[in-house]
């Protein structure tokens, strides 16, 4: 038996308890109008994973029956249940918020036994109070409130009780329509209908929007450029790399808090929570343009200070409890005590192997914290999944030792959010595991566990064979995206950590063979997951045909890099016929792309993905010119 996240205590027996097409789910006295919400969902998934239409009933249970059960003596441990499939019946118990993790639970059982279960004892809780994921719908990517159910259905499969959706400037604010006209902005009626969606699957939806940096839209239209810390930002064109990296509010103009005030109170009460997640992070231009002379005067880091606490005292006043990103403020942890006690700061670090130091730190300032890992899905065509997963235990083990009271994944957008989305829910539940239990589990092991949740019983290695295909992409998306704005803008405006980037990426040898190695590598991983699709669950099959989409597109970027490597570097011969072929493959391969990403997302960014492939298959097409050999239609006219 296969649970995700691990239990606690689980005792299971030989005898067997079969589930009967005249049994009920009933309702015990005590439970609440939500948990009847829940109930329903529990009917869908019986129908769903057996075919019994069980009707649905309140009072008192009968031999053969699902009870459905609140303790309030559970809610002493809050999100905590127990199950119990003997020989009467199924009896699902637990607190409040638990008795929809003890219905969650069932259903994974259900999954892999069907009508027949396994009689058992098991009992249950969460090491973190919250366990959380952290979606990026602004940067490349913004999702269709569909996708955005999905997604809240998958982490409260995996008993993730937190969902933070951050935004730059893709809401539909009334006064601010230069703000997102370019993009396909939620809607205040999408926001509202997913908060309520997310509170019957036990998620609290948090709002995220950047208040201090990485306004990059925002402080680059007409209407607000002159609120940005440097200046003429509106007159560059839209840049992928500069995206990241600048736009932070110049906190001296008077303008400047009374406008952030306006956006967090147009878009605070779409929420039930009082939660509200500031940003404040990566403030890289603070001090270097128009506040230089403030921050020279007070500085640098009392100025940060000022600004955010003005901020949190303006959501506290609203009745809130402020979040922010602990980037800066871990640069001067003295200062964590002249903010608010309530705050709430968000320990952030990717890398694999992330240190201890940041942990330690917010643990003796006495702050309350998160530890943030992430799904390494950014810049990326295919998440990182091994190295995620290393990432991830390492911050959720820090979590568990330095008293954080939750673990929130981050699954970010930069580079226009190429990954396909869905391709991040192994990594949500490698987090669930972590946050759930402090019992480590080993990588093959979770991988098993999550192909059979994921993808169906008889495919315990469909996930380890995803999680390899990162370890053979020569040229990352990244690589890609930077490479064509290097070369149409970043080389004639001299940006010097530009050039050191692409000459780092594509210097470096790559022979043919090594090329072809590596998409061999690739291919045999795509016929792997084709040869198992047809035994796969409905919703992994659509998964897996994505992946064998992306596969594609890695064999495609391998080559495209290799021939700029060549080409640019290296200063070989390509041949322009089979620069002209990969070109044509890359434009079918475009096509689609585009059809996948509209299963899931608005229009939002795919234009500029499109026009950064259409640059590549012109730029592929004059290597007739570069090489001097005969073009195509020379050749056809001999």
């Amino acid at each position: 038996m296969i649970l995700l996240p691990t239990p606690k205590q689980l005792e299971v027996f030989e005898e067997r308890f079969v589930l009967r097409y005249d049994a009920y789910i009933v309702l015990e006295d005590g439970c609440s109008l939500l948990h009847r919400r829940q109930a329903f969902l529990l009917q869908k998934k019986i129908e769903e994973s057996t075919g019994l239409a069980l009707h649905l009933t309140a009072g008192k249970a009968r031999a053969g029956d699902i009870l459905l059960r609140y303790d309030p003596q559970m809610d002493a441990q809050p999100e905590s249940y127990a199950i119990e499939i003997g020989r009467q019946g199924v009896v699902l118990a637990g607190s409040e918020q638990g008795l929809l993790w003890a219905i969650q639970t069932f259903c994974q059982i259900l999954g892999q036994y069907g009508c027949c279960l396994p009689q058992l004892r098991l009992q249950d809780a969460p090491s973190l109070p919250y366990r959380g994921y952290y979606h990026d719908v602004t940067r490349g990517r913004v999702p269709t409130l569909r996708f955005l159910k999905q997604l809240a259905d998958k982490l409260s499969e995996y008993k993730l009780n937190q969902m933070q959706l951050y935004i730059e400037n893709t809401y539909l604010f009334r006064d601010f329509s230069e703000v997102w006209r370019s993009d396909d902005p939620l809607t205040p009626e999408e926001i509202i209908e997913l908060d309520d969606y997310c509170y019957e699957r036990g998620i609290e939806l948090v709002p995220s929007i950047s208040t201090f940096s990485h306004l990059y839209q925002v402080l680059r239209t007409r209407q607000f450029s002159y609120l940005c810390e440097l200046e003429n930002s509106c007159d560059d064109p839209f840049d992928a790399w500069d995206k990241q990296d600048h736009h932070t509010i110049d906190i001296t103009n008077p303008d400047s808090f009374p406008f952030v005030c306006r956006m967090i109170d147009e878009y605070r009460p779409l929420f039930r929570t009082r939660l509200f997640n500031l940003c404040a992070d990566e403030t890289f231009d603070l001090g270097l343009g128009r506040s230089q002379e403030y921050c020279r005067q007070v500085g640098k880091d009392t100025a940060y200070v000022g600004f955010v606490k003005k901020l949190c005292n303006h959501l506290i006043e609203k009745g809130c409890r402020p979040m922010m990103w602990g980037d800066i403020i871990g640069k001067y942890p003295d200062l964590v005590q002249q903010l608010p006690k309530e705050m709430i700061y968000l320990n952030w670090g990717y890398s694999p192997t992330v240190k201890e130091d940041e942990s330690r730190q917010f643990a003796q300032a006495q702050a309350t914290f998160y530890n943030c890992p992430g799904v390494l899905s950014w810049s990326r065509l295919v998440n990182s999944v091994q190295d995620s997963y290393r990432n991830i235990r390492r911050m959720a083990e820090y979590a568990h030792r330095f008293g954080a009271v939750g673990l929130l994944n981050t699954d970010w957008g930069d580079f226009h959010h190429i990954c396909h989305p869905t391709f991040s829910f192994p990594g949500a539940a490698i987090g669930a595991q972590f946050g759930w239990s402090e019992q480590p589990m080993e990588y093959d092991e979770l991988m098993q566990s999550i192909s059979v949740l994921e993808f169906g019983q008889q495919l315990p290695q469909a996930a380890s064979w995803i999680g390899e295909i990162d370890r053979h992409i020569l040229y990352s998306w990244m690589a890609i995206c930077v490479f064509y704005e290097y070369q149409t803008y970043h080389k004639h405006k001299g940006t010097e950590s530009v050039r050191q980037f692409v000459d780092s990426r594509f210097s470096a040898e790559q022979t043919a063979e090594q090329v072809e190695e590596q998409n061999r590598c690739l291919k045999q991983l795509q016929t792997k997951l084709l040869g198992c699709a047809v035994h796969a669950l409905p919703q992994g099959r659509e998964r897996l045909n994505a992946y064998v989409l992306a596969i594609d597109g890695c064999c495609l970027f391998n080559q495209m890099g290799a021939m700029a490597a060549n080409l640019e570097y290296l200063h070989r011969p390509v041949d322009a016929a089979q620069a002209g072929a990969l070109a044509e493959q890359l434009e079918n391969w475009l096509y689609y792309y585009k059809q996948l990403w509209r299963t899931v997302s608005k229009q939002s960014e795919l234009g500029r993905i499109a026009e950064v492939l259409g640059w590549w298959a012109d730029y592929l097409r004059t290597v007739d010119c570069r090489t001097g050999a005969p073009c195509r239609e020379a050749k056809q006219a001999e």
